[in-house]
């Protein structure tokens, strides 16, 4: 490996998702760098060497979570349910996140959404009453610190409250933070104290629940993901009002790329001359 020792690898191996690489994995991977620098095909490298065969691995509790090829192991954290360094208990229904660079070379910090669809009032993410945007939502986000060299959980607690829906997101312009989504549009009609489906800031530093206002300029919608392009700070977003109810494809043009809050102009994709055109399948490429 050119540019990466093979202990740097190891050393800097994050664990978002749980896997870190072993030596046997090393090896193999610095024989598919050596072939492919020979010009071998990617396809005869993997029927060459491969991974193996997966087989059902323990985690360092001794639970039987994933399979996985020899050589690979895992660590499991943030399960479910599981108390947290705030003393609340983890929330349901995980799912988009980031990892970004955490206090020191040895941790990293992962914000992790909650998809939290139960009904106003019966939420999973507790926290702060006194920093939730809705007093009857329980969706969120939750901050993991994870120290990378010992392979651990250091810390964990909610770092946004009182919203709902929360699936996916991006992040935001140079890293300061994750932008999360609310992929619906309930409000009061449905049981809710305020509205719902928008975008909300969560800063890298945050470490506590605060009150978070919406995204407003950014659009209500059943946000989705996010991608901003990290030279001009432009904000894309895609939609997923469900099947059959048409979704966009919106960008977003801040006042301000290092504060969102203080507005913009949104857009939406239209394909000219085809006013409302379902594009959600039959596209011919290119």
């Amino acid at each position: 490996m050119s540019t990466l020792d093979r202990r740097t690898l190891v050393r800097r191996a994050v664990a978002a998702g749980g896997t870190v690489f072993t030596a046997g994995v090393i090896e193999r991977l610095n024989i598919r760098e050596a072939r492919a620098a020979a010009g071998v095909s990617s396809k005869g490298v993997a029927a060459a060497v491969g991974y193996g065969t997966p087989v059902r691995t323990r985690d360092q509790l001794g639970r039987e979570i994933l399979a996985l090829p020899p050589g690979f192991r895992y660590v499991t954290f943030g399960d479910i349910g599981a108390p947290m360094s705030d003393g609340n208990p983890t929330g349901i229904a995980l799912d988009g996140m980031s990892c970004f660079k955490g206090h020191g070379s040895r941790t990293v910090r992962l914000i992790r959404n909650h998809e939290d669809r139960r009904a106003p009032g019966a939420g999973s993410l507790g926290g702060d009453p006194a920093a939730k945007y809705d007093s009857q939502a329980g969706g969120g986000t939750t901050t993991l610190d994870f120290d990378l060299q010992r392979g651990e959980l250091v810390r964990d607690f909610i770092s946004l409250n009182g919203t709902i829906v929360n699936c996916a997101g991006g992040i935001a312009w140079r890293r300061r933070g994750w932008i999360t989504g609310e992929e619906t549009v309930q409000g009061p009609a449905q049981g809710w104290a305020r509205n719902h489906g928008y975008n909300y800031f969560v800063p890298l530093d945050r470490e506590r629940p605060e009150l978070t206002e919406p995204l407003t300029a950014m659009g209500r919608f059943a946000h989705e993901a996010v991608a901003v392009d990290q030279a001009t700070g432009i904000v894309y977003q895609t939609e997923d009002a469900g099947s059959g109810r048409g979704s966009g494809f919106y960008r977003f043009i801040p006042d301000d790329r290092s504060e969102l809050a203080h507005g913009g102009k949104l857009e939406i994709l239209e394909i000219h001359g085809r006013p409302q055109a379902d594009l959600r399948e039959g596209q011919r490429l290119g």
